[in-house]
């Protein structure tokens, strides 16, 4: 297929529509006016607007468009219903522009009313002959958010989604022979928990005017009963085909002819249920340079008859991921291509996200191909069909990223706005997924909507959603953009502002990729929305910033040798609202750099795309490699001329560079003036471009080479790094060995200060020239899986119990806690508060020994807490009488998290912990051999940086240590031997990236069938614990595991975990037979009824608390009673007054006082909340949540309650604004007769057969039982 403009008429008949009354209508429509416009925007007229096909990659001939003027009106109110009123109808509003926009018309800018409003459209129009006995299809490009359609009075359809396009057969509801009547009414919250990219009700920095209502074009298509809804291609380079399925309305032969021009390549019919498979031999491959497209027709026939067609095409192309120089790389059709290209947000200061029109939009396409690069990243925003269209067919790489936007609000509450982005996702896919220019789905942008402080489940369903819907295997899924990663998807992305980074890749699988970096702010005047509130960096001048722009290239191909870079996006392709960081002025007006500038930023991206950077040679010394560098310098100010050649500079001082503070020449002024003479006779011609200053500076300086500005910096860097030089200064440069002379002014503002300057030449190796491996073979990672015998115990504290906890699991992945989730120590130590309670077992004289030590809370203890036990049931301590163990008193007194490790051939105990070291923390050892006698203390291991949270494993033959640092997260470092005199400890190394989440506490355990490691960690910005996995620790590659399978217990605090046997397991929960459960759920698992009644005021007297109280005149809701969808909440019944007063029987009947006193509170509320048990106060609590917390209870409350079915919880909830919710639940305890043993026959065949929830089971399920009040292991 050839590359080609979309043409303005392209079917047999195209019909353009105007609105009723035609040119009266559009006499009603008045343009507003932007505070800038486009060119484009200010030549816009109602009657041609947007007049191009909509969906050129799959073509009928036949169409009609819906665009222009349309009435409209706005109810004050959400209300969906059709309206018959039309006289209501009196506003004129530019179809397809968003009612806030310039160009609707409307330019509505009540945002923050318009979230409880709805947008009412209307128009008529007329059928022509041609689409008569067919059936009709009515679409949109995409309505931001949820809009209701109205053919003639009757309900067409609804549709949710604000980026997607939509279509309704509409066949049913039109009138024969007359002018068809269609509303649309639709409702945007902006900010209700849907995906709204950058829109926000208060436009600001980075956040952008709302968009509502229609934006894209609407039309109608007439097609057969049974037609084609889409086709998806998917190549297959290595094998030389293409696999095509196509979607139809219902089961049909279906013909498809694949072409190159006028030449068939492959012809194939078969049934609309198979997919196609066509050769393609000696394919030509789609690429930005040569973007090859192959024509596809697809026809259904009936009995001979051609009863539908469709014209679309495909590029044969694949992208992939393999090693080139260590490091995973991008692979387009298996050869290698760094991927380089701008955010394009799609916004515009007249239509806001719709372009004024077709040749607007591809105007920004077009620039960044004139700028040489190869790739956009599209961002949170989707397009038109138009626009991948002329990326397809002009070889522009899309990185196509998710619109952000995902939690509870107006749409509803947390749950289902999450399973709203995931919806949204897949539709997003589907419209869009035949393109080939599309070489990545972006799932996440900088955390929006991940709620990692929830942990990480969350993310990996949307990453999820995303890979199942993405059927092509040669097209990436990059998993997350900016921050918190999860160690899924194609890529590991770093956001770097002003200049590009990468992420420390610790797993070495995914590409380094830098998703943003730039930002440079250049201001022009009359060109800009609103000033700038975001500021990465600004220069004054297009010099500058052409100068600090491929500064910043310079930087990415440093990075390509230093971290494996191979994809980066620069911030941003046009300036937006507030934000002035352009290649372009919001306007389109401006490019901001001359021709010529671009053409010199335009040979160094593509030199950044089709070769990797290999390293510098130094054509001028710096002081960094000559220590006898000499330079003329001065403090005072000069002449004016000082930086000419010709300049004498004999009153200047002569100085060993560099100068500054730890210089060899010492300048402690503000300004200091150098210069020094040079010659350069080893770079050749053609070389010159590839030049750099190598430059130390701090802070602003000036370059001169040969009286020519050389370069301008600001700011300062803390290491020499190349710089690029200006044209002026080198074209300046005498390269025949004569001399040339630098001079350089630096100024000092604050801080340390230096300057110093040489010559580097960049050296590069071509893309084809590199060499290119498999990606190598993933080590199988342990699964979690059951072993007959076998169960695992994790020991942990709560934030509300510094006490020692049990949890047990069976396979790793679901635990369940032990004694209600209360402390097991009993007796004497029952009231011990402890910190990082860790056990091991030694086996000693042919008896298990289990020993247990941890940090006590109380920090004026010095020392550990030392028990030991022989079951995990009965604790004692040592021989020597003493609960509190003292290594050392001055290093352990201050120490944290001690463990511990046994060398079974010299029967010793190996003490660590972490303390205070000088100015950093390190890891001090001590040795015993009966936990009496203690040896000397001394640091055992000690990086250059703190180290926190050592736990020491032996695996294999070497001893594995995983440590904490705030920088590094957790490392891991390895010895061959545990001894203090003999123990070399290798270079620690990180085992996540740099942009997993921090994480502390780490401890590991083995796979209980030796199939691999788990590690168990705190992440640091949230509560509770999560695990990771590696097949080989020795590889030292550990893949989070998803936390979508794992039940921890909540909010469990740093332990340890240690395998035991099921036998031991058994003594445990005989003894602790008490379980978790609830007494009261909340809204979130299971909402039930409570008694309530709704008050304008609150009012003094607390009789409705008590026992007695009548309550015949008050509703029954479910639980979860509020309104506007606040943050966390399940919301079943409505609540909008200003007080909510709620009544719940509980029934406590055969409840020991044991376990009335273990009750526990479970509470969200928004605001002020007040909880009585039997009329006294329980909980208390001003102000208002955004999730669910654990409470602790009054005693006198829990005192109040009684063992039988006459106890009421009194709940009053008052609001005070803005969002308003309250639930309210309880958990307990219960005691179950516990065994853990193997079934037998009979035990299977009886009834009562349960889950540990409660449920009844029809037979028992792989893990634990129970079966007549008995546990049984399965």
């Amino acid at each position: 297929m050839k590359k080609s403009t979309i043409p303005r008429l392209m079917m047999l008949t195209v019909i353009m529509l105007t609105l009723t009354g035609s040119a009266y209508a559009q006499s009603l429509w008045q343009k507003q006016t932007a505070p800038v416009m486009t060119p484009w925007g200010e030549q816009l007229t109602a009657d041609n607007v947007w007049p191009e096909y909509p969906r050129p990659s799959m073509k009928r001939q036949d169409w009609m468009n819906l665009n222009g003027v349309w009435q409209y009106f706005k109810r004050s109110s959400i209300k969906y219903d059709y309206e018959k009123t039309t006289s209501l109808f009196s506003k004129a509003i530019l179809v397809p522009f968003p009612v806030e926009s310039a160009l609707s018309g409307i330019m509505d800018k009540n945002y923050s009313a318009n979230r409880k409003a709805t947008h009412m459209y209307r128009r008529t129009f007329t059928l022509p002959e041609s689409f008569k006995d067919k059936n009709v299809l009515l679409h949109f490009g995409a309505v931001d958010w949820r809009c209701y359609v109205y053919v003639n009075g009757q309900l067409a359809g609804t549709h949710d989604g604000g980026s997607v396009p939509f279509c309704m057969d509409i066949t049913s509801l039109l009138q024969e022979g007359t002018e068809q009547e269609l509303q649309v009414a639709v409702w945007d919250p902006t900010d209700g928990g849907q995906p709204n990219g950058k829109q926000s009700v208060s436009p600001g920095g980075i956040w952008y005017t709302p968009n509502s209502g229609i934006w894209q074009t609407v039309w109608l298509e007439p097609v057969s009963p049974t037609h084609i809804v889409s086709y998806e291609p998917i190549p297959d380079i290595d094998n030389s085909t293409v696999s095509i399925k196509v979607n139809t309305s219902a089961p049909c032969q279906l013909t498809l002819k694949v072409k190159d021009g006028t030449a068939t390549v492959a012809e194939q019919t078969g049934s609309s249920d198979d997919t196609f498979t066509l050769p393609i031999p000696s394919a030509k491959l789609w690429s930005p340079d040569e973007p090859n497209l192959y024509d596809l027709d697809i026809a259904i026939k009936e009995q001979g008859k051609e009863i539908d067609k469709v014209s679309g095409y495909f590029g044969m192309r694949k992208f992939s991921r393999a090693m080139v120089d260590g490091h995973p790389a991008v692979l387009l059709n298996n050869k290698p291509l760094y991927m380089y290209g701008p955010l394009d947000q799609g916004w515009w200061p007249d239509g806001l996200l719709t372009p004024p029109s077709y040749e607007a939009m591809i105007y920004d396409l077009q620039v960044i191909k004139d700028f040489g690069m190869n790739m956009v990243r599209k961002h949170i925003k989707l397009e038109n069909d138009l626009w991948f269209d002329w990326c397809d067919k002009n070889g522009l790489v899309v990185w196509q990223d998710m619109p952000s936007g995902c939690g509870s609000g107006q749409i509803g509450n947390m749950d289902y706005g999450m399973q709203n982005f995931y919806r949204e996702n897949e539709a997003l896919i589907e419209a869009t997924r035949h393109h080939p220019c599309i070489g990545a789905w972006v799932v996440w942008n900088e955390g929006w909507g991940q709620y990692p402080e929830n942990g990480m489940a969350h993310t990996r369903r949307g990453v999820n959603s995303v890979m199942a819907a993405n059927h092509d295997p040669g097209r990436f899924v990059h998993a997350v953009t900016g921050w918190v990663d999860v160690e899924m998807g194609d890529f590991l992305d770093v956001h770097s502002y002003p200049a590009p980074g990468a992420a420390t890749n610790a797993v070495n699988e995914r590409i380094a990729s830098c998703g943003e970096f730039g930002g440079i702010n250049l201001f022009i005047e009359n060109h800009m929305w609103a000033g700038s509130d975001v500021n990465y960096t600004t220069v004054e001048d297009a010099d500058t910033y052409c100068n600090l722009y491929d500064h910043y290239t310079d930087r990415l191909q440093q990075l390509q040798q230093e971290k494996g870079l191979w994809m980066s996006v620069y911030t941003q392709i046009t300036d937006v609202e507030q934000e002035c960081n352009g290649l372009m002025t919001y306007d389109r007006k401006i490019l901001k750099v001359s021709p010529e500038q671009q053409a010199i930023m335009k040979a160094k991206i593509q030199r950044t795309i089709n070769s990797r950077f290999q390293g510098t040679k130094t054509i001028v010394a710096a002081g960094d490699e000559n220590s006898s560098i000499q330079w003329k310098y001065t403090t005072t100010e000069p002449a004016g001329d000082w930086y000419t050649t010709d300049f004498a500079a004999s009153g200047w001082k002569t100085g060993t560079a560099g100068f500054g503070g730890g210089g060899r020449t010492a300048w402690s002024t503000s300004d200091i003036w150098i210069r020094r003479n040079f010659k350069i006779t080893n770079l050749e011609a053609s070389q010159l471009q590839e030049l750099r200053l190598w430059i130390f500076h701090d802070e602003d300086a000036e370059i001169y080479i040969n009286g020519e500005l050389a370069a301008k910096v600001t700011g300062y860097n803390t290491k020499y790094e190349v710089w690029p030089l200006l044209p002026a200064g080198l074209n300046a440069l005498k390269t025949d060995g004569s001399d040339n002379v630098i001079a350089i002014h630096c100024k000092q503002t604050t801080g340390g200060q230096f300057i110093d300057c040489g010559l580097k030449l960049c050296q590069y190796k071509e893309n084809s020239d590199l060499q290119v491996q498999p990606m190598p073979e993933k080590t199988p990672v342990p699964e979690f899986n059951s072993t007959s015998g076998k169960a695992y115990l994790l020991t942990y504290t709560l934030p509300t119990s510094k006490k020692l906890h049990y949890a047990y699991s069976l396979d790793g992945a679901k635990w369940t806690t032990i004694n209600g989730n209360k402390s097991i120590l009993q007796g004497e130590f029952a009231d011990i508060e402890l910190k990082s309670p860790f056990i091991r077992r030694t086996d000693v004289d042919g008896k298990s020994v289990f020993h247990l030590l941890a940090d006590p809370t109380d920090e004026s203890l010095a020392g550990f807490y030392h028990l030991q036990s022989e079951d995990l049931v009965n604790w004692t301590t040592g021989e020597n009488g003493n609960i509190l163990i003292k290594p050392s008193s001055t290093e352990a007194s201050k120490g944290e998290s001690p463990e511990w490790i046994y060398e079974e051939s010299t029967s010793t105990y190996y003490i660590y912990w972490s303390a205070t070291n000088s100015d950093k923390n390190s890891i001090y050892l001590s040795t015993t051999k009966d936990w009496n006698r203690f040896t000397s203390p001394r640091v055992y291991f000690a990086p250059s940086y703190s180290a926190y949270d050592m736990h020491i494993e032996k695996t294999g033959d070497n001893y594995t240590g995983f440590f904490y640092n705030n920088d590094r997260n957790i490392c891991t470092t390895q010895t061959a031997s545990i001894k203090t005199t003999t123990a070399k400890f290798s270079d620690p190394q990180r085992i996540f990236s740099s942009q997993i989440p921090k994480a502390r506490a780490p401890q590991t355990f083995p796979a209980l069938d030796n199939s691999g490691w788990f590690l168990l960690y705190n992440p640091t910005s949230n509560g509770g614990q999560t695990m990771s996995r590696s097949g080989n620790v020795a590889e030292n590659k550990w893949y989070p595991c998803d936390e979508n399978g794992i039940t921890l217990p909540e909010e469990a605090e740093e332990g340890s975990v240690l395998v035991i046997t099921t036998d031991e397991l058994n003594t445990i929960l005989d003894t602790f037979f008490y379980e978790e459960c609830k007494i009261l759920p909340t809204a979130e698992e299971e909402a039930c009824k409570w008694k309530y009644i709704t008050a304008a005021s609150a009012a003094t007297s607390t009789t409705w608390t008590k026992k007695n109280y009548g309550e015949l005149s008050w509703k029954e809701g479910l639980a979860g009673f509020g309104a506007s969808n606040p943050p966390g909440s399940n919301i079943n019944t409505t609540w909008n007054t200003s007080v909510i007063r709620l009544r719940y029987h509980l029934d406590l009947t055969g409840f020991t006082q044991e376990q009335i006193q273990a009750l526990t509170g479970r509470i969200h509320h928004d605001e002020d909340v007040t909880v009585y048990f039997n009329s006294v106060v329980a909980f208390k609590e001003s102000g208002y949540l955004t999730a669910y917390k654990n409470i602790t209870l009054n005693q006198e409350a829990l005192d109040a309650l009684t063992p039988d079915n006459t106890n009421v919880i009194a709940i009053e909830c008052v609001n005070k604004g803005g969002g308003q919710y309250i639930d309210f639940g309880l958990s307990g305890i219960r005691p179950i007769p516990t065994g853990i043993k193997k079934p037998i026959a009979t035990e299977t065949s009886l009834n009562g057969i349960y889950n540990l929830s409660a449920q009844r089971l029809n037979a028992p399920r792989s893990g634990i039982n129970i079966i007549n009040g008995k546990k049984i292991l399965y």
